[in-house]
């Protein structure tokens, strides 16, 4: 039933990624600066040791078609069409989550050509540090190791970062 629910996302997951209209920082090291007490969004983190960054366009909503998953989004415009998705619970509060928590799903998403590398419950492992959850936006950081189901590669995701507005 797991393995169903996990498919059931990362299908949601492609499908909702085209409703979103992303942006891509100049910067090209991926970082952001220091100032997160604006009311812009973001997403950075290094994968695989490359800077990622997705700047004022990072949301997290209800997972369409799934109940009680929050997802929150963040993709870079670049050749790969590359995103970063992290589905919660819904009624999630501050503090730490692994993907040991069962309704934790981490995912790297490589949209052309399709792939993707995910951690949760009996997949790879990762964690998500909620420092902030308003009406308006979450914070937090996050890291985890995703592995492709398919032929078992793996991309390691660190020092991930977000400011995510709530829709």
């Amino acid at each position: 039933m797991q393995s169903l629910k996990v498919m059931l996302i990362l299908t949601f997951s492609v499908s909702t990624f085209s409703f979103f209209t992303f942006c891509i920082s100049d910067e090209p090291s991926g970082i952001r600066p220091s100032d997160t007490t604006g009311e812009d969004s973001f997403m950075t983190a290094l994968i695989d040791g490359v800077g990622f960054s997705s700047f004022n366009k990072v949301t997290v909503g209800a997972l369409i078609g799934v109940d009680d998953v929050y997802q929150l989004s963040g993709a870079e415009e670049s050749s790969d069409n590359i995103a970063v998705q992290l589905h919660l619970p819904t009624a999630t509060a501050t503090g730490t989550f692994t993907t040991m928590d069962n309704e934790v799903n981490l995912v790297y998403v490589q949209i052309s050509p399709f792939d993707n590398w995910g951690a949760h419950e009996s997949l790879a492992s990762g964690t998500v540090t909620i420092s902030e959850n308003n009406a308006t936006y979450m914070m937090g950081t996050f890291s985890f190791t995703g592995v492709n189901a398919i032929d078992n590669t793996t991309i390691e995701i660190i020092q991930g970062k977000f400011k995510a507005k709530k829709i």
